[in-house]
């Protein structure tokens, strides 16, 4: 087991955790071009962030009430669960693609790059995703809270239900995407693509925007 807490930066750039092995901290301690092959356990306490290149493995991640995780660059595959009450956030260059059954609740930002939903099921029911650029692909069905896009490309042939709402003030969508909803807000420049199909239980709110689709 590795714990860092308090202040400094851990130089290493590859870290890997073996099975039985487990590695925390407290925010801030790894710099922006480390990698985690993580086998055992990963997690980040006490509210800290982490904003780090990449993370691949099976193992387990734990993510604290207020903590984010942030991947920037390269590939990053996990198939580990993530839990907590933490977020994660892709951005930069990042590839990264979700195939644990994760549990966690502090939300799914795309901000760049692309995520990928490799699995049915891997976002909790009780997180919101906010896509504000990049690219997040659907291929399977999954269900979230609260749905926002003000810009990037949600795109895949899967069913995304957004129990919580749909806003859409930017971007567009892609492929044959279908996306249910509670609600749907739509302003700015947003695009419905051809090929997508939002069906709404309640109110629709078409302030401005593209609808191409169904």
């Amino acid at each position: 087991t590795l714990a860092i807490t308090g202040s400094g930066t851990l130089t290493a750039t590859d870290l890997e955790t073996a099975a039985d092995g487990t590695l925390s901290t407290d925010g801030g301690a790894l710099g922006s071009t480390v990698s985690i092959t993580n086998a055992g356990n990963f997690a980040l306490t006490g509210g800290g962030d982490e904003s780090i290149a990449a993370l691949n493995g099976a193992g387990t991640i734990a993510l604290s009430c207020g903590s984010v995780l942030t991947l920037n660059t390269g590939a990053s595959v996990i198939g580990g669960v993530i839990s907590g009450d933490g977020g994660l956030t892709v951005a930069g260059t990042s590839a990264t693609t979700l195939n644990g059954a994760n549990t966690y609740v502090g939300g799914t930002t795309v901000s760049a790059g692309s995520l990928t939903l490799g699995a049915a099921n891997v976002l909790s029911d009780d997180g919101d995703v906010t896509l504000n650029g990049g690219t997040i692909t659907a291929n399977f069905a999954e269900t979230i809270d609260t749905l926002t896009q003000t810009a990037g490309t949600l795109t895949g042939t899967g069913t995304l239900t957004a129990d919580g709402g749909f806003v859409q003030s930017g971007g567009t969508t892609g492929g044959t995407i279908t996306i249910n909803t509670t609600t749907f807000d739509q302003s700015g420049g947003a695009t419905i693509a051809s090929g997508t199909t939002v069906s709404a239980s309640g109110a629709q709110t078409l302030a401005s925007g593209t609808i191409a689709g169904n």
